[in-house]
């Protein structure tokens, strides 16, 4: 295994040096971003996955192809400073062709407990304090929630909400929540797709409602068919479950899942990313 071609000194001047250009793109997208290009990657979990992110953008370079991160870059792998700061790189320098949804681990509690913040204080010390809370305040809280691609394919971190409409009810949703509280938000980051319910059903396994009417669910085929057809949508894509083979379809084939990690817990994951085009969605090995 290679080690990472970019050091802790590197990471520091890349952020010190841009933290103000940093902020003010992810302050001024809303939301919900809107994506128009014939060249898609969607990128899954990364989770520290530095090596399949060289090897995504080995293959994908903006600014011929757009990319959009669905969330989850720290937490539980080997190079999780290493995968945020290049992502966050790729973003100042193609702002219109590389986008960053947020995912369920973009909060100060999952990052306390999986290991990004102690990740940050083995290797920053007595800056990571202030590298930390720059990217909580400045990048995890203002990362948009969902894009809607060549308005036909939702895109988002864990799936659809029991309240959410439309697309562009993302809009409401509060700018830089800390640790998310709006109950669409938060579903928006954690509910999963199911074959084998119908309607909004609480997931037991992720905690199901686990604070007033904060509550994770599952979806089922009914709530997709319905928020499909409404909106006049093809497909939802969204990220949030590992699966051995790197990705899973549901709902026949109108959800898919996309998870592009193999670090860490991950190790026995082939990871995978979408390609979409005009014509097609095909799925690729994220490492090659």
């Amino acid at each position: 295994m290679s080690l990472p071609d970019i050091t802790m000194d590197d990471v520091i001047e890349f952020l010190t040096k841009n933290s103000k250009d940093i902020e003010s793109i992810f302050k001024s997208e809303e939301q919900l971003v809107k994506i128009e290009s014939d060249k898609v990657v969607v990128v899954g979990d990364l989770h520290g996955d530095y090596l399949s992110l060289k090897s995504i953008i080995s293959r994908y370079k903006p600014p011929e192809w757009t990319l959009l991160f669905l969330g989850d870059y720290v937490d539980r792998g080997e190079y999780q400073i290493e995968t945020i700061a290049k992502v966050l790189e790729l973003k100042v320098k193609y702002p219109d062709k590389v986008f960053m949804l947020r995912g369920n681990h973009e909060t100060p509690y999952m990052n306390l407990e999986y290991g990004f913040i102690y990740e940050l204080q083995a290797n920053l010390g007595e800056q990571s304090y202030t590298i930390y809370m720059f990217l909580l305040e400045s990048v995890f809280c203002n990362l948009p929630y969902a894009a809607l691609i060549n308005n036909a394919i939702f895109a988002v971190h864990g799936g659809l909400a029991r309240g959410l409409s439309r697309p562009d009810d993302v809009l409401n949703v509060k700018k830089c929540d800390r640790e998310p509280r709006d109950p669409i938000a938060f579903q928006l980051l954690w509910n999963d797709p199911s074959d084998d319910v119908s309607g909004f059903v609480p997931n037991v396994l992720r905690g199901g409602c686990i604070d007033g009417d904060l509550c994770i669910y599952l979806w089922g085929p009914d709530v997709t068919n319905d928020f499909l057809q409404r909106n006049s949508l093809k497909m939802i894509i969204r990220a949030h479950e590992y699966t051995s083979q790197g990705y899973k379809w549901n709902h026949d084939g109108k959800v898919l899942t996309i998870f592009s990690s193999c670090a860490g817990p991950y190790s026995f994951v082939q990871p995978k990313i979408a390609i979409i085009t005009r014509d097609e969605i095909k799925i690729e090995e994220a490492r090659k």
